[in-house]
């Protein structure tokens, strides 16, 4: 019987007895202990039995154990993690560390069939000769313009921009990358440019391009007049679609890591999101699309034009890839990604270098 009720006036031995049932019993594949301190149990004496069976067993099964109680009990669960027992306070907590093995089991045995993921052949000296441009400024962040361009130089999708230190040269790019456009300040001394007044979209035609040129110089100079102002990079605007981001880290322990997730308020207020250690294959990135709640919302939910799934899938791949092949990236941020019907672009790109040793 599933659950196992050994009542409120079951001791030691019962819970004992129990354990040792569910180990041999060969439809049983996991363990989950329930204690809550009773007048007829001793926790610690409890603590040495389950400390018995498990070793008796040789950890032959997944086990876990929540326990409720006073003092006793967390001396109990202190004994029992001491003793690489996993034992915590809360039912929830147990179950969610069960499930967190599941995922691993899955993962593992998923990874294994795939083998490992192949290579994706990146122009590598091109990147690297940005990245050796930015170093040699002293920098660690780049530039918005030059992450893009390394995103370009991966066959990611980025819409037309270009770098204007001029009126006239602003002219010129919006020209050729087309109306609409959206205008930013370039300055690595301005990090939040919409906090500076340095981000204007919606720009339709030459006349409100000069205007926006010369506010955003006035507003950057007014937010930091010692700033290093770059210029305004000038892009073509991409029609409203489902906003997602990818995002890397570097973990001293694991290595480059990647995260998925929808934009907006779904990454801020309900961190949707996914994560997996870098390179990972283009079926683990499938993976990570359908890994978040918010999923059906690619597909197409509540009447909405499905994304490029195949798009926005190599574009996970190819970022797990650069971040894999690039020691020099640190930081990592495409937010927000449009995953649109019919490809996914880049609108805005944020890379961080590690410091030189």
């Amino acid at each position: 019987k599933n659950p196992v009720d050994i009542t409120g006036g079951g001791g030691e031995l019962a819970y004992k007895k129990a354990m040792e049932a569910a180990f041999a019993a060969p439809e049983i594949d996991a363990i989950v202990v329930l204690y809550c301190q009773t007048a007829t149990t001793n926790p610690d004496l409890l603590a040495d039995y389950i400390i018995e069976v498990v070793k008796k067993y040789k950890k032959a099964k997944p086990f876990v154990i929540a326990s409720i109680g006073g003092v006793a009990v967390d001396e109990m669960v202190d004994k029992l993690n001491e003793n690489d027992i996993p034992a915590y306070d809360l039912p929830e907590k147990a179950i969610s560390s069960l499930s967190a093995l599941y995922r691993w089991s899955n993962f593992v045995e998923r990874t294994t069939k795939l083998g490992k993921p192949n290579g994706l052949k990146l122009p590598l000296d091109k990147i690297k000769a940005i990245i050796a441009k930015v170093r040699k400024e002293g920098r660690v962040q780049m530039l918005e313009h030059e992450a893009k361009e390394i995103f370009k130089l991966c066959n990611l999708h980025v819409p037309n921009y270009g770098l204007a230190k001029t009126k006239d040269k602003a002219i010129n790019i919006a020209q050729k990358v087309g109306f609409p456009v959206v205008m930013k300040i370039v300055s690595e001394d301005i990090i939040h440019k919409s906090d500076a007044g340095g981000v204007f979209i919606g720009i339709k035609d030459l006349s409100e391009v000069e205007q926006t040129f010369d506010k955003i110089i006035e507003n950057a100079k007014a937010y930091n007049p010692k700033a290093n102002i770059r210029g305004v990079i000038i892009s073509h605007m991409e029609p409203k679609a489902t906003e997602v981001i990818i995002g890397v880290t570097r973990d001293p322990t694991f290595g480059p890591t990647v995260m998925f997730g929808l934009g907006g308020i779904y990454v801020e207020i309900l961190k949707d999101v996914v994560f997996r250690v870098a390179p990972f294959s283009l079926e683990e990135a499938q993976h990570m699309i359908d890994g978040i709640k918010t999923r059906d919302m690619l597909y197409g939910a509540r009447g909405q034009k499905p994304a490029n799934i195949d798009d926005l899938k190599h574009a996970i791949y190819v970022i797990s890839q650069l971040v894999s092949q690039v020691d020099d990236i640190k930081e990592l941020d495409i937010n927000p990604m449009f995953a649109m019907e019919d490809k996914a672009s880049v609108v805005d790109a944020r890379i961080t270098l590690t410091k030189q040793k």
